[in-house]
């Protein structure tokens, strides 16, 4: 990934694979929603894993934050 200003200008799937982060059950969604962040789902559950070289993608990304999510139903 290259960033510019704080801006992603280009990202190339070269060495991130499938076995670089696992996320059980719902945890993916409080982590992506801000809900959770990625220490606070590795610390509720054993069994969401991050490689340690892929750890700081999903913490750039997904930072832990205030969020407000209404249910449809």
């Amino acid at each position: 990934m290259s960033f510019e200003k704080g801006k992603l200008v280009s990202a190339e799937n070269n060495e991130f694979n499938r076995s670089d982060a696992y996320f059980c059950n719902d945890t993916f969604k409080q982590l992506i929603f801000g809900y959770k962040s990625l220490r606070d789902i590795e610390e509720y559950t054993l069994e969401s894993l991050v490689n340690n070289e892929a750890r700081i993608i999903p913490e750039i990304l997904f930072p832990k934050k205030d969020s407000n999510i209404l249910s449809v139903w």
